[in-house]
């Protein structure tokens, strides 16, 4: 895209450092880290860069993710339908000698992937663009309600044991960003995405899970792109 049409990408270009120093903290309690059906995992990530540390920009990043899964019903072939929320909450701010952040610090949400995923809504599709591209904003929210739901199972000879190849997910994923780090803005104009979708499970491949998922977007703003289709390859089933 032309500079001149994005001055908040190109205010950030050039070669810039950064020196940060890490924290972080997480807790994981579940029955199954490929297929969980009942536990809780979490953490919490703060980043210093600059301030004193050397590099172009002074900020502080925050990070605090959680999920839980609630068994529902277990059916007489011994397959749990599972309830599974999640949140995300992220903010970055300026400090020391910094006064505004360059676009790529900030936090995106939009997408089927990562803890700012919110389906029905393209790949950082939520929130201001110039010419097309996203510029994110200081503090980002995500909350997302699903059930996952067995179909399918298989007898697997190697486990000895039936495995469940395939389920139903039925979702509604809220979330919104700030351009200014505004907690109250968080509450205005919030995106909605709901649909469902099919989780295949492919022991040929290593037991790799192909997520597809339909999504339908109940509440979007002028500025965002959005995305009824997605689908992707993961270990968690």
């Amino acid at each position: 895209a032309d500079p001149a049409q994005v001055p908040t990408i190109a205010a950030s270009s050039g070669d810039t450092s950064s020196r940060s120093l890490e924290l972080g903290y997480s807790y994981r309690k579940l029955d199954s880290n490929a297929e969980p059906t009942d536990g809780f995992a979490g953490a919490v990530r703060l980043e210093d860069a600059g301030n004193g540390l050397g590099g172009d920009t002074d900020l502080l990043r925050q990070t605090v993710t959680g999920e839980w899964y609630v068994p529902l019903h277990e059916d007489d072939q011994g397959r749990t339908s599972v309830l599974h929320p999640r949140v995300a909450i992220g903010r970055v701010e300026p400090t020391g000698g910094t006064d505004e952040l360059p676009f790529f610090e900030n936090f995106f949400v939009g997408g089927a992937t990562g803890p700012f995923a919110l389906r029905g809504f393209d790949f950082q599709g939520v929130g201001p663009h110039e010419s097309g591209d996203a510029t994110g904003g200081e503090l980002a929210m995500v909350v997302s309600l699903e059930a996952l739901l067995p179909l399918y199972s298989q007898y697997n000879p190697f486990r000895d044991e039936d495995e469940t190849l395939m389920k139903a997910v039925f979702f509604l994923d809220a979330g919104n960003l700030s351009v200014n780090g505004n907690f109250g803005d968080l509450a205005d104009k919030i995106r909605y995405g709901s649909g469902a979708g099919l989780r295949l499970r492919m022991p040929a491949l290593g037991g790799i899970t192909l997520a597809l998922d339909y999504a339908f977007v109940v509440e979007d703003q002028p500025e965002d792109e959005t995305r009824a289709l997605s689908f992707e390859l993961s270990r968690r089933f």
